[in-house]
């Protein structure tokens, strides 16, 4: 990212809570055996653990927030932080939120897609699964960040 902006500045970081007044955060455990390892992706629970998403037919829980501050053992670069296991997790269950598209291309109130395989979010006709009351707010940054809205 360049410290100049020439057209438009960056749309945020992934699992950043966005417009924060309205969001609805809570608190779990993440599942240490088969964690999420990414910040903005959506997520279930299985067992009172949270989980990352398996395939199309998972409920999806919520998003996973990225905390801030927080503190790691690792210095890592601000949007590539990797969620820890072994403590409590965020998980955005209503509000908005900035996600990183990893396929296609977002669009203002397009659905939310999402990867089975991978897990991550996606856009447009990627052959992603929809995310029920997900919607994009707008089209993403070079970057592909992008505030997406989410209500259960």
């Amino acid at each position: 990212m360049s410290n100049s902006y020439l057209f438009r500045m960056p749309a945020g970081i992934p699992g950043d809570v966005t417009r924060r007044e309205v969001a609805k955060v809570e608190a779990q455990m993440m599942d240490a055996t088969t964690p999420v390892t990414v910040f903005g992706v959506p997520a279930k629970m299985v067992s009172g653990k949270i989980k990352p998403l398996a395939g199309a037919g998972d409920v999806i829980y919520g998003f996973l927030v990225r905390p801030y501050p927080t503190s790691g053992s690792v210095n890592e670069a601000l949007a590539v932080g990797t969620p820890q296991v072994n403590m409590p997790c965020d998980l955005l269950r209503s509000g908005y939120m900035t996600v990183k598209v990893t396929a296609g291309v977002a669009a203002k109130d397009a659905h939310v897609l999402f990867n089975a395989t991978t897990g991550l979010v996606e856009a447009g006709a990627s052959g992603g699964t929809s995310i029920a009351n997900a919607y994009f707010m707008g089209e993403a940054d070079s970057d592909g960040n992008v505030e997406i809205s989410f209500n259960l």
